[in-house]
C-alpha cells in the first residue's frame, strides 16, 4: 500500500520540474516511506517527458498528458484522481522536498491515526540563490537555517480543522496548495463541492471553482476533522517562478479570490467570530487592489468581479480603512524622508 502520493499538477517549467522530482528522489532514499509521484501535464510545449523519463527508475512515478489544456483547476483534480496512497500531497512542480521530509511526515503520520489533514510550513528560497548551485539541486548543499519561513507560527500542535485558518498561521488561508497533506479518502467524499461546469471554465481564475478547487474540496471534506500544524517546514517554495504565473492577476487573487475562499468557510461551518477575524485580515488590501484592477483592467480580471458582492459588501470591514490610511501614511513620510535627503 502507499503511504504518500505526491501529485503534481504541471505545465512547463521543466527547469524547476526536474529539481522538484531529483529533491524527491533524495529524499525517497534516506526513507521507507511507500512514495508514489502522480505527474498530470497541463498540454505542455516544453519537453516534460523527457525529465519525467530521467526519473522512472528511481521513482514509483505515473504520467498523465492532457491532450490540451484543462486549464489549473481541473490539471489539479486530475493529479490528484491518479493518486492511490492514504495520503495525498500537492506540489508545485517548483517545490523542493527537503532530504528528511518523508522521515518527519512519516513520524507525523504514525503519531496519531486520527489525524487526517496536515498543514506543513515551507522555506521561501529566492531564484536567484537557487540557481547559484548545482543542476538538479541537492537540497542537502543548502543552508536553510536563515531562510524565512512561510508561516512564523511556532506551536507544533494538533487541532480542529477550521483552527487552522488563522492569519497567524497560513496568512492566505491555504490558497497555496503545497503546504497541505490530506487525506485521500476523505477529499473523494469532499469532492461533490466542485461545479464541473465552473471548473471547466477555461478562462483563467474566472471562478472561485478553476482558480481553488482545493480549498473547496478540503472545507467540505475536512470541517469536522482532526488536523495538525507543524511548524518545522518540510519543502522549499521557489520564488519567482509562481509570480510570473500570478502576473497581473495576484491583486485580484489577494482582494478577490482570498476573501472568497473564507465566505465558503463560513458556508461550510466556521465560526462567525472567527469568520470575521479571517476577513478583516484578508481585506486589508481591498482598496488598493480594486485601484490596480481598474488602472489594468485590460489584464487584472476585474471582468470576473461582481462589485455588490467583492467590494461594497466588504466595505464594513474596519481593516479596508485602517490598512488605506497606514498606506497612505507611508507613502507620506516615505516622501518627506526622501525631500529631506534631498535637502
Amino acid at each position: 500500500m502507499v503511504d504518500l502520493s505526491i501529485c503534481i499538477p504541471t505545465f512547463n517549467r521543466v527547469y524547476y520540474l526536474n529539481n522538484c522530482l531529483n529533491s524527491i528522489k533524495l529524499a525517497n532514499k534516506n526513507s521507507d516511506l511507500k512514495v508514489e509521484v502522480c505527474i498530470s501535464d497541463n498540454c505542455s510545449s516544453e519537453n516534460v517527458e523527457h525529465i519525467v523519463e530521467k526519473y522512472k527508475d528511481d521513482l514509483n512515478l505515473t504520467f498523465n498528458k492532457n491532450e490540451q489544456n484543462l486549464g489549473m483547476g481541473q490539471n489539479i483534480l486530475k493529479s490528484v484522481s491518479m493518486a492511490k496512497g492514504n495520503f495525498c500531497w500537492l506540489l508545485g512542480n517548483d517545490d523542493i522536498v527537503l532530504s528528511d521530509t518523508f522521515e518527519k511526515f512519516k513520524i507525523l503520520m504514525r503519531k496519531d491515526n486520527n489525524i487526517d489533514f496536515f498543514y506543513v510550513n515551507s522555506y521561501h528560497l529566492d531564484i536567484l540563490y537557487l540557481k547559484k548551485f548545482d543542476y538538479p539541486i541537492n537540497p542537502k548543499n543548502i543552508n536553510f537555517k536563515d531562510m524565512k519561513k512561510f508561516s512564523n507560527y511556532t506551536n507544533s500542535k494538533k487541532m480542529n480543522f477550521f483552527e487552522l485558518f488563522d492569519p497567524k498561521v497560513s496568512y492566505e488561508f491555504m490558497l497555496s496548495m503545497f503546504l497541505c497533506i490530506f487525506r485521500r479518502k476523505i477529499w473523494i467524499e469532499g469532492l461533490d463541492a466542485i461545479d464541473m461546469t465552473k471548473v471547466s471554465e477555461n478562462s483563467q481564475y474566472s471562478n472561485l471553482h478553476n482558480t481553488a478547487p482545493h480549498s473547496l474540496v478540503w472545507a467540505r471534506g475536512f470541517k469536522d476533522k482532526k488536523a495538525y500544524f507543524s511548524s518545522d517546514p518540510l519543502t522549499a517554495n521557489v520564488h519567482g517562478p509562481r509570480s510570473d504565473d500570478w502576473g497581473n492577476i495576484y491583486p485580484f487573487v489577494e482582494g478577490v479570490r482570498i476573501p472568497q475562499i473564507l465566505d465558503n468557510l463560513k458556508k461550510e461551518g466556521m465560526s462567525f467570530f472567527q469568520y470575521v477575524k479571517c476577513k478583516n485580515f484578508a481585506l486589508r488590501r481591498l482598496i488598493p487592489s480594486f485601484f490596480y484592477m481598474i488602472k489594468n483592467k485590460e489584464s487584472s480580471n476585474l471582468e470576473y468581479v461582481n462589485i455588490k458582492k467583492d467590494f461594497f459588501y466588504n466595505l464594513i470591514f474596519p481593516m479596508v480603512y485602517i490598512s488605506l490610511i497606514k498606506l497612505i501614511l507611508k507613502k507620506i513620510f516615505k516622501n518627506i524622508k526622501s525631500f529631506l535627503k534631498l535637502n
